[in-house]
């Protein structure tokens, strides 16, 4: 009997072109879509080799903007882009794909934080820079 009452509740559906498809998995986030920021640099920013740590940041402009490892990370509102030049394309990078150094430090945060003289990118690995 409850197969019969299946099998009429599916014609049910299908004459009035109801039909239910489930949503995902449970615990199944939907996709985000964040478009690639408009940052654009009319130059390189200063970066500044960020105490303790492998990476650089640009103390003297609004963004936060880093360079680890020859990759450039860039947060916008709570978002993280990344890109192999400074001035893009910016691709989004998801939580888990962000360096945790980089993801640790609070928006902002290093913004006017930078010495004079900073140690290019690059110069340290040649024992060209100073070390602390």
């Amino acid at each position: 009997m409850q197969t019969k009452n299946n099998f009429f509740l599916l014609i049910i559906l299908f004459v009035t072109g109801c039909i239910v498809v489930p949503a995902g998995p449970p615990g199944h986030a939907k996709r985000q879509y964040h478009p690639a920021p408009a940052v654009v640099f009319h130059a390189e920013p200063r970066m500044v080799l960020m105490p303790g740590a492998v990476f650089y940041y640009a103390p003297d402009i609004e963004e936060d903007i880093y360079l680890d490892g020859g990759i450039w990370w860039l947060r916008v509102e709570g978002v993280w882009y990344s890109s192999n030049h400074y001035n893009g394309p910016w691709v989004y990078a998801a939580p888990g794909h962000v360096p945790p150094g980089l993801a640790k430090i609070p928006p902002g945060h290093l913004k006017g934080k930078g010495p004079a003289k900073s140690t290019p990118p690059g110069q340290m690995k040649k024992g060209k820079g100073r070390r602390k």
